[in-house]
């Protein structure tokens, strides 16, 4: 099976919105806003069609306002692992298979649209079925969430943590970065920690946060709160 990995994009190890990093406030305010840059139906629409003029504070939106749609389930995936195996352990796979795994990955980006998994995927498909363009684009996009995530924090301090909305997205950065990790460790409610075997980029692991999983967890949970209105199938608190 050949390696999927990537080249990243250079990350800026400074936060984007670095007032309080933990506070929607001012995202929820644009996402929701018609005449805002950042009103989300127009920007997923772009995202979905492969738009590669979105920049890092559009995909800030983008990433960090999925917590708030409607269609957000952090703990849920949609991905067929056995389809997947099936066309990567062919010796010899034709077109085709390639194909019906595109079919079905590009279907699944409309429940779960930032899984890197998917979209690693895609880029690889994509090559081998000759399709340059899309697979630029589904680079891209993988590129430029995963330095979403590495600009939400500094991943070296629990109080400056990579911030993720699903739990895979840590070990998918390690992943893609090459970095192996010794063990993690549930640090709060809301962090974990990812030791390396060896100081890796200054640091001896990195921290991730997951409130917004737990706060889409907590609202799940207790259904019939009144916990606030939906615009545009996203919540508002």
């Amino acid at each position: 099976m050949k390696k999927l990995l990537l080249i990243l994009i250079a990350f800026s190890q400074t936060t984007l919105f670095a007032n309080n990093i933990f506070d929607d406030t001012k995202l929820l305010e644009n996402i929701n806003d018609k005449n805002s840059q950042f009103y989300y139906p127009l920007l997923m629409n772009r995202y979905m069609a492969g738009d590669m003029t979105l920049d890092d504070n559009d995909y800030y939106h983008l990433y960090y306002g999925f917590a708030y749609n409607i269609n957000y389930e952090p703990y849920k995936t949609v991905n067929d692992n056995d389809l997947i195996y099936q066309t990567l352990s062919t010796d010899k796979p034709e077109k085709s298979d390639y194909v019906k795994a595109i079919n079905f990955l590009e279907s699944s980006l409309k429940q779960e649209p930032f899984n890197l998994g998917s979209l690693n995927l895609l880029t690889f498909f994509y090559e081998e079925t000759g399709d340059n363009q899309n697979a630029l684009k589904n680079s891209h996009r993988l590129n430029m969430i995963i330095r979403t995530i590495m600009s939400s924090g500094t991943g070296k301090k629990e109080k400056s943590p990579f911030q993720i909305i699903y739990k895979q997205h840590a070990e998918d950065i390690l992943n893609f970065l090459e970095i192996p990790y010794k063990q993690k460790m549930v640090v709060s409610i809301y962090c974990d920690y990812y030791q390396f075997y060896r100081k890796t980029n200054g640091t001896k692991g990195y921290y991730f946060d997951q409130r917004r999983m737990n706060n889409k967890e907590k609202e799940i949970a207790v259904p019939n709160q009144n916990s606030g209105f939906e615009i545009n199938g996203l919540r508002i608190k």
